[in-house]
């Protein structure tokens, strides 16, 4: 079969243009939902089927299916049209599926031959949605997309928006707007921040579990999180997993490139026997900008890993005035293994959004869940978190018990309602531990700053610290990147 291509057009609806003839109430307004920012591809490659910088994709396979999602918080009738156009001079096949919360209440094919991809539409079958369920956000609703027929033409569909109106569509409806369409078809990401004991805090410990099937690609279950950085296990493809411990350079900047001095320094490496290579250290940037070390480790869905983080003012301060220490080590199940100790040099306030340039204990404890493939957005993902501990300076052990539950600014701005998190009741599996979920559109959602208390566990961990900080080499003569004066 010949190629041909859909075009999925990046333009924001001119909605003034559209009249709907038919619609179910007084209502005026139309709403238009970006199709880029909103759509997933099933059945082809995500690379070349949908491009959400500029709304481009190929649909070369009669089997690729784009499914368009969205939120409403209204109910009754829901009148929806494409806009978009057709090329070619003969009329094209297009199957349109949709779904209520996932139920199928319509499928139709339809023959379509305009030509003007800004005014023309191709009205679609309307939806009778109910009012949402007690606890739930709205219903969600799925329009599904796929070509019919000959595919020979050189670009069978573009359709840049798909329009709602009507007295549901009153009510409100969630979506991703184009300068989000990153981060809003990734989905929100979700947090769960515990109480900070009183006093210089120097180590935070936890275990991580993930369930089976919960491990879909793109996600990271972010065990032990502090004020600069962040360290867990991360599913980076079909083959490839990862243990990641990250640190934010004090500059804030996104490009890697313009940390200059203030980049954070890899001041320890694994020195263990045949470890040490299989540790990756480079900068990262995008999200802020840091110092990034990683260990490819299959880890597996359905067994607890344990995480410690050490931080602390580096004890050299006559060299290293402001700086800061970081460390991190993972638990496979049967011994530790360290991945690495970052330096971090502090700022001047003026450099530093007005913090002075001290050195730092443990700080803004958290877990989050997150996923970072857009392409599967609308797949829902969940993780489990337990037994956290937090150690003092001074070597005290704190069981935190009070957690408050956060999510990113792509669920503040209502673009997405898929996030949630609480405490597993009593008489399931990991009873009493905090789940995290995100992503695949559900509805059932908790409002961020929801407090929640945790039973303690009082199962305090068994650490060996001197053992622990042993496995970093303090030797320049063994690593290079070292100096005589980070020996300590």
């Amino acid at each position: 079969m010949k190629n041909s291509t859909l075009t999925l057009c990046l333009w924001t609806c001119l909605a003034a243009s559209f009249s709907p003839a038919t619609a179910a109430s007084d209502s005026t307004r139309v709403v238009s939902i970006p199709v880029h920012a909103n759509a997933y591809a099933r059945g082809t490659n995500e690379r070349r089927a949908l491009n959400p910088t500029d709304g481009t994709g190929r649909w070369t396979n009669p089997n690729t299916v784009y499914s368009i999602y969205f939120n409403v918080r209204g109910d009754g009738l829901l009148q929806l049209a494409l806009q978009g156009c057709s090329d070619g001079e003969t009329p094209h096949a297009l199957r349109v599926t949709m779904s209520v919360n996932g139920t199928t209440t319509s499928e139709r094919e339809y023959l379509y031959d305009k030509k003007d991809p800004r005014a023309d539409t191709l009205a679609l079958e309307s939806l009778a949605l109910p009012p949402p369920a007690p606890g739930h956000a709205g219903n969600t609703v799925r329009v599904d997309l796929q070509a019919r027929g000959d595919l020979s033409g050189p670009a069978y569909f573009r359709f840049p928006a798909l329009l709602a109106w009507g007295e549901a569509a009153d009510g409100g409806i969630n979506f991703v707007p184009p300068a989000n369409a990153h981060f809003g078809r990734r989905g929100p990401s979700v947090h769960f921040r515990p109480d900070l004991p009183a006093g210089n805090m120097e180590y935070f410990y936890s275990e991580v579990f993930v369930p089976d099937g919960q491990d879909v690609i793109g996600s990271y279950f972010m065990c032990n999180g502090f004020g600069e950085g962040y360290a867990g296990i991360q599913v980076n493809s079909e083959r490839e997993r990862r243990v990641l411990f990250s640190v934010w350079s004090a500059y804030r900047t996104d490009n890697p490139s313009l940390m200059g001095k203030y980049a954070p320094r890899l001041t320890r490496v694994n020195n263990q026997p045949g470890q040490r290579e299989r540790f990756t250290y480079t900068k990262f940037g995008g999200e802020g900008s840091g110092g990034q070390s990683f260990l490819r480790y299959p880890w597996q869905a359905g067994k607890i890993y344990r995480m410690l983080t050490r931080v602390r003012p580096h004890p050299r301060q006559d060299k290293f005035p402001g700086s800061s220490l970081y460390k991190a080590w993972f638990h496979d199940g049967e011994e530790w293994i360290f991945i690495a100790e970052w330096r971090r040099v502090e700022l001047d306030a003026a450099d530093n959004n007005g913090r002075p340039p001290a050195p730092r204990w443990y700080t803004g404890a958290y877990h989050f869940l997150e996923n970072f493939n857009p392409a599967a957005g609308n797949v829902a993902r969940l993780g489990t978190w337990d037994n956290q501990w937090f150690i003092s300076k001074d070597g005290e052990y704190f069981e935190p018990t009070a957690f408050t539950f956060t999510n990113d600014a792509t669920a503040g701005a209502g673009h997405r309602v898929d996030y949630s998190g609480g405490v597993i009741p009593p008489g399931e599996p990991l009873s009493g531990a905090l789940f995290l979920k995100m992503g695949g559109y559900f509805t059932d959602n908790v409002p961020a700053r929801t407090r929640f208390a945790k039973p303690a566990r009082g199962q305090r961990p068994v650490l060996d610290l001197d053992a622990l900080n042993a496995m970093g080499t303090d030797d320049p003569a063994i690593d290079p990147v070292l100096d005589e004066g980070e020996r300590y």
